[in-house]
């Protein structure tokens, strides 16, 4: 699942993601919870079109 996660910040914009709460760091990956529910409640079809563009 972490290779998965590591494509998925590869192949998209950082800044997107960070605003959605999912961060690199030195140990791998950081998700903010609070953060990514609150980008799913305010804008869900930015959140799944992130996760479901080609490449992602």
């Amino acid at each position: 699942m972490h290779a998965e996660a590591g494509q998925v910040i590869d192949g998209a914009d950082a800044k997107a993601l960070a605003q959605m709460g999912i961060t690199r760091t030195n140990d791998g990956l950081t998700l903010n919870v609070a953060t990514l529910n609150a980008a799913i409640a305010a804008t869900p079809d930015k959140v799944a079109q992130l996760f479901s563009a080609p490449g992602t």
